[in-house]
């Protein structure tokens, strides 16, 4: 495993134990009414800093960069269309849902 590799699944690891403890805390009243939507939203903003990091320190190529970014807001667009077709908030099945695509994107970073 390459050291950015390395790096990036450390980085993964800490931002994941923040996300937990973040929306246990329910910080904003956003995070207190859409607890499911922010935990999905904090998970996409995460992911795209990953991929512009990964783009800018020349660990994936342009393409592949704006090919993953596309997936990853295809994702957040998904998220929203769900959220107003249903009051604002997402259903557990859609959480589920958005955050399995979420994964198959975070693969697609790794490999």
């Amino acid at each position: 495993m390459n050291l950015a590799r390395t790096l990036s699944l450390g980085f993964l690891s800490l931002v994941a134990s923040g996300v937990i403890a973040g929306a246990a805390s329910a910080e904003t009243p956003f995070q207190a009414h859409h607890p499911r939507q922010a935990e999905v939203l904090s998970r996409d903003r995460h992911e795209r800093a990953v991929i512009r990091a990964e783009g800018r320190d020349h660990v994936i190529g342009r393409a592949r960069e704006h090919r993953l970014l596309v997936a990853d807001r295809r994702v957040a667009h998904r998220d929203h269309v769900l959220a107003r077709a249903n009051g604002g908030f997402i259903t557990h099945r859609e959480q589920r849902t958005l955050n399995r695509d979420e994964s198959r994107v975070d693969r697609r970073i790794g490999g």
